[in-house]
C-alpha cells in the first residue's frame, strides 16, 4: 500500500507537505532500484485517500490556441466532494449551469 501527495503538494490530510508536485509520478521509493532498472508494477486497486480534491476552473493556457487563452477567465480553484464508496464526485460550489453534475 502506498499514498502520494496532489499536485499541491497536500496529503491525505489536506496539509502542505511538499513543494508542487505530479502525483502521476510519485515520488515513489522501490528498496534496491537503481538508476536505469525497469520496473513494472501493477495495480490492484486505488482507492481516494480523502473526501475531497480539487481542479482548476479552466483549461491550462498552454494546452489551448493562444488565441484562445487569451480569453480564458483568471484561474480559480474548485473543489469536489468526493464518494469513494459511490466512486464519483460533485462540485461543491457549483455554478447553476453545473448543478447537476456528477462524475
Amino acid at each position: 500500500m502506498t499514498s502520494t501527495v496532489d499536485a499541491r503538494g497536500l496529503d491525505y490530510r489536506g496539509e502542505s507537505v511538499a513543494g508542487r508536485r505530479n502525483p502521476m509520478t510519485g515520488p515513489f521509493y522501490v528498496e534496491g532500484a537503481q538508476p536505469g532498472d525497469t520496473l513494472a508494477v501493477r495495480l490492484e486497486s486505488m482507492v481516494p485517500s480523502r473526501d475531497w480534491g480539487w481542479t482548476f476552473n479552466v483549461l491550462a493556457r498552454n494546452v489551448v490556441d493562444p488565441i484562445a487563452a487569451a480569453a480564458l477567465p483568471p484561474f480559480d480553484i474548485v473543489r469536489w466532494s468526493v464518494d469513494a464508496e459511490q466512486a464519483s464526485v460533485v462540485l461543491e460550489n457549483p455554478t447553476s449551469g453545473l448543478a447537476g453534475l456528477k462524475l
